[in-house]
């Protein structure tokens, strides 16, 4: 830190100048276009470095992780499948295979992942906010605000439990909770913050409230001047 990017690229590349077997290398350079989002070069040298050792954990996780970026859940399902084999205790990925399955959406496997990876990683906030999301899809709000706010003990600066939450208070017509829950988010995220900017000017858009919402959207953009739906 601070993340230099192009640094990092060269001094992979020279290392494969040196060793043009080294997976290490190649998994690098993918969480180096991973960070970047540039997820289709991501994937080539993450599958780089697979081809180099069918074993490599790490790159079937974060493979599967960029493969969800790019929409192709079902060969994230299978990346992270790979990894489990490999590791079969290992909550993280139990979580993210859950992740890509919600998408889908499989909510009968993606819960049964959340089940086993409270066994193995039992304080991992983001298990209850997953579940929160299967709830909030099927309609079962109680479910869902239960969840979310199990999320939220664990991790109180968790913007986006604080979010969903706000979604669930909705969806409950208890209005004023939604809009304190979406404000809380904007005040801890520590990432994209303008993602919350945007959740609550859309609330405010639905309440007919135009004035906050517009002032919202503006937000949004002076933080992401590229989004297209403020």
């Amino acid at each position: 830190k601070p993340k230099n990017y192009t640094e990092a690229e060269k001094n992979f590349r020279r290392a494969l100048e040196l060793n043009p077997s080294y997976k290490e290398a190649y998994y690098g350079l993918g969480m180096v276009f991973g960070y970047q989002k540039q997820y289709e070069l991501s994937d080539q040298y993450l599958s780089r470095a697979l081809e180099l050792d069918e074993q490599y954990l790490t790159a079937y996780k974060w493979r599967g992780i960029v493969r969800d970026e790019l929409g192709d859940y079902e060969s994230a399902l299978k990346d992270f499948s790979n990894a489990l084999d490999l590791d079969p205790s290992n909550g993280d990925i139990y979580v993210r295979r859950a992740r890509a399955a919600i998408k889908i959406p499989r909510y009968s496997d993606a819960m049964k992942d959340l089940d086993l990876a409270v066994r193995f990683d039992p304080s991992n906030h983001r298990i209850d906010l997953y579940k929160a999301d299967i709830y909030l899809n099927l309609g079962k709000f109680d479910a869902a605000l239960k969840s979310a706010t199990s999320a939220l003990e664990k991790n109180p600066r968790y913007a986006e439990a604080l979010s969903t939450r706000a979604t669930v208070f909705e969806k409950l017509g208890r209005i004023d909770q939604a809009i304190a829950d979406l404000t809380a988010a904007i005040g801890v995220a520590s990432y994209r913050p303008e993602r919350f900017y945007e959740d609550r000017a859309e609330l405010y858009y639905r309440l007919n409230r135009f004035q906050e919402a517009n002032n919202d959207f503006k937000e949004v953009l002076s933080l992401d001047p590229r989004n297209t739906h403020a």
